[in-house]
């Protein structure tokens, strides 16, 4: 069963609606005009009831001006807008998804993990252009790094530290973290090398490779294909 077979009488989250391509956006359009898609290879349309729900980072006015955006599913999805601002300028959400993100690493460990004080400072001074996908893939890297489950200063990769802050001492040993620019995809370079990191530890601690499998909740395909991708045979 698909997306929106699943979903009957429900609702789906589709982010990053604006880099769907011109063929996804015309099944999207037509399961929204229609309430009816149809199933690969089958012959009879399917009716659905859905609420879809889409996220973007992108100007979808300024896409359809280019041509790469349809205008009718802009509207179709343009029913109730909420404009949410970038994390710099929210910073009272920080210490909320940090601790947020921070307990799930901790749930994945098995530890108990805290932010010392002036850890939370460092973050609530940094002004987060990768926004909440950025804190979370920093907080991760903070907590595979830390030697004990109290993340201080010394944990976190060096670029948040601002002109204005002491640059911390290089006490350990730190493992690569790419600026902004330094990488085609800077992200997606972050989140690979803390997702490694989180692999690499939970195998260290794991007496067999299948505790390890089942304390990471990946399936056990996904399990070796990260291994053989990160090179943690």
């Amino acid at each position: 069963r698909g997306l929106f077979d699943q979903a009957h009488k429900g609702s789906v989250f589709m982010d990053e609606i604006g880099d769907a391509s011109p063929q996804t956006q015309a099944k999207i359009l037509r399961v929204l005009q229609e309430g009816q898609f149809k199933r690969i290879g089958g012959g009879s349309n399917i009716r659905v009831d859905v609420r879809l729900i889409s996220a973007t980072n992108k100007d979808l006015s300024a896409l359809i001006a280019k041509g790469k955006f349809r205008e009718d599913l802009f509207y179709r999805l343009n029913t109730i807008t909420i404009n949410l601002p970038p994390l710099r300028e929210r910073r009272t959400d920080i210490p909320l998804l940090a601790n947020h993100f921070l307990m799930e690493y901790s749930r994945l460990q098995g530890r108990d993990f805290r932010f010392a004080p002036d850890s939370m400072a460092l973050m609530e001074s940094y002004g987060w252009p990768g926004n909440a996908r950025e804190l979370k893939g920093v907080v991760d890297y903070a907590a595979t790094m830390a030697e004990d489950s109290l993340l201080h200063p010394d944990s976190f990769p060096n670029f948040l530290y601002s002109s204005g802050t002491t640059r911390r001492k290089n006490t350990q040993k730190e493992i690569p973290y790419l600026l902004p620019g330094e990488g085609d995809n800077f992200l997606s370079t972050i989140l690979k090398q803390v997702e490694k990191n989180i692999i690499k530890k939970v195998i260290e601690n794991s007496t067999t490779r299948t505790e390890a499998i089942k304390t990471l909740g990946i399936s056990r395909r996904t399990f070796y294909a990260k291994i053989k991708e990160y090179g943690l045979d």
